[in-house]
């Protein structure tokens, strides 16, 4: 399997936050930084270079790639446990 680039996961962990936010109002902050572009922006700025020379020494790529895929795991697990919860509601 090809190994995702850094641009494709970012619409992953974009496309997750959609997904939940489809799902229920009542999510982490985090959830609502990717639905309203601030993650994106940031990651983007600092993946470019585009950013302070101060910020740019301490930015840590693969630390930053690192925190992406684990957006993108906690993600995929809220949006499991709320289809579990609306499956049980919806047995009630």
């Amino acid at each position: 399997m090809k190994k995702q680039s850094i641009k494709e996961k970012i619409e992953i962990a974009t496309n997750w936050a959609f997904k939940l936010l489809d799902k229920s109002e009542n999510l982490p902050d985090v959830v609502f930084h990717w639905t309203d572009g601030l993650s994106q922006a940031y990651y983007y700025r600092m993946f470019q270079g585009r950013c302070s020379l101060s910020a740019l020494i301490k930015f840590d790529v693969n630390k930053a790639e690192k925190n992406i895929d684990n957006v993108i795991e906690d993600f995929r697990k809220l949006y499991a446990t709320l289809n579990r919860e609306t499956d049980m509601n919806n047995l009630r």
